[in-house]
């Protein structure tokens, strides 16, 4: 507040403040502060979506979606603004419209086989070392460990890869095999045989799953069940690769009212 005394046209603080009356939610407060914001800059997307975000939780609808439209009007690409509309259409009643925006999404995350690893390279090796092993992943289940330190990728040495390239050879199309050495303390070379497995890539899982998960409960809304718990059922094994319980009970639950 002190900053936007002495200079009302500190946008950074201007947002801060905003978000931290959003966190209050002071959500009239919030709306003052971004509509301020937007005199400054009207272009300003990223003031444009909190402010739409403000409006949905307020449950004035029509303007949050008049923002949302905004923000795909100056940055078309935006993924994570097509699920807010997708919401917002939802609770229009709008429920083609949003599929279609959960379908945009879907079009823009490609999807890839992998083998349920993460990675980082070993500074000392070079190497690129596994840091985590998805549960439910063929990496998993064939013994990879964290602390693996990946030696070669379908026949091609690693050294002095990338981290990005190492990747782009673990995955490949859904049900394709990789064959992979590595080296384990104790051990001088491991071979493994993976199988990559659709519906993932490395960080995106529990945002695509909510995506399935919202476009699943609105096509229940068109009385399309049965592409319905086709989503569902994709949206319950995403959450469960994740790790998360909760919300995959609910796609369970949901699919069992379809039943």
């Amino acid at each position: 507040t002190e900053a936007i005394r002495l200079n009302s046209k500190d946008t950074d603080a201007i947002k801060n403040l905003a978000a931290i009356k959003i966190q209050q939610k002071d959500f009239n407060g919030a709306i003052t502060d971004l509509n301020k914001l937007l005199s400054l800059n009207p272009k300003d997307t990223d003031a444009i979506k909190l402010r739409g975000g403000v409006r949905f939780a307020q449950k004035d609808y029509e303007s949050a979606l008049a923002d949302f439209n905004e923000v795909l009007r100056l940055k078309p690409e935006d993924a994570d603004v097509y699920y807010y509309r997708g919401l917002t259409h939802a609770q229009l009643n709008k429920y083609q419209q949003a599929v279609e925006d959960y379908n945009k999404i879907l079009s823009f995350e490609k999807l890839y086989g992998v083998i349920g690893i993460n990675l980082k390279i070993n500074s000392q090796t070079k190497l690129p070392t596994v840091t985590q092993v998805k549960d439910n992943y063929s990496a998993q289940k064939e013994g990879i460990k964290v602390g693996d330190q990946i030696l070669i990728v379908d026949g091609k040495s690693t050294k002095n890869m990338s981290l990005k390239q190492v990747v782009d050879l673990l995955r490949g199309e859904e049900g394709t095999k990789v064959s992979v050495s590595i080296a384990r303390s104790g051990n001088n070379k491991l071979d493994f045989n993976l199988t990559r497995i659709k519906f993932a890539t490395t960080d995106i899982d529990t945002k695509l799953a909510k995506v399935y998960y919202q476009r699943g409960i609105t096509k229940v809304k068109l009385q399309d069940n049965q592409g319905a718990r086709k989503d569902l059922q994709i949206a319950a094994e995403l959450y469960n690769r994740e790790g998360n319980k909760n919300e995959y009970q609910q796609a369970l639950a949901k699919i069992k009212e379809l039943q």
